[in-house]
C-alpha cells in the first residue's frame, strides 16, 4: 500500500475521531451551561432513543450504527439489536466500553471474540495485527453496554 494512501486514510480516521470528540465536548458544555436538573437530562436522553440502519456501502474510515441506541452526552448505550460497523485502516483498534453486558466482535465476517463488559469504562482491544491493514469490524452489543470512543494504533 503506498505511503500517501496510508497517510490519507489515517488522516480521515483521525479527522472522524477529532470531529466526534469536539461535538461531544461542545454538547456537554452547552448542556452544563443550561443548568438543567439531572432528571431533565435523563428524560431528554430517553427521548433520543433512536433506531439506526447501516449505510450501504460503508466507506473506509466510517462508522455505521444499526439497531437501537440511546445517545448521551459522552456515550451511546446499546438497546435491542445494537450493532456498530467500522471500516478501518489500522494496526490496532480499541474501544472504550462501560456498562454491563457483552460485545461480540467479528473481523471481515469471522467471529473473533466475545468481550464481557462490566464496571467503570475502560479500554478494550478489538483488533491487533502485525502491520496496518484495512478491514471491517462488526460489533454486536447486548443491551446496557456503553460505547464511548474508538482509538487506533
Amino acid at each position: 500500500m503506498p505511503r500517501a494512501h496510508l497517510a490519507r486514510s489515517l488522516a480521515v480516521i483521525g479527522g472522524l475521531v477529532l470531529s466526534f470528540s469536539i461535538i461531544v465536548l461542545a454538547g456537554s458544555e452547552i448542556l452544563s451551561l443550561l443548568h438543567l436538573p439531572q432528571d431533565a437530562l435523563r428524560d431528554a436522553g430517553i427521548v433520543l432513543l433512536i433506531v439506526y440502519h447501516f449505510p450501504t456501502p460503508l466507506p473506509l474510515g466510517a462508522l455505521g450504527l444499526a439497531g437501537t441506541w440511546t445517545d448521551h452526552a459522552q456515550e451511546a448505550t446499546a438497546g435491542t439489536g445494537a450493532e456498530m460497523e467500522l471500516s478501518f485502516l489500522a494496526q490496532d483498534v480499541y474501544l472504550v466500553l462501560g456498562g454491563t453486558g457483552t460485545l461480540d466482535v467479528s473481523y471481515d465476517g469471522h467471529h473473533t471474540q466475545t468481550i464481557d463488559v462490566g464496571g467503570t469504562p475502560r479500554l478494550y482491544t478489538l483488533y491487533q495485527a502485525g502491520s496496518a491493514a484495512t478491514g471491517t469490524l462488526l460489533l454486536q452489543a447486548s443491551p446496557g453496554v456503553q460505547a464511548y470512543d474508538f482509538t487506533f494504533g
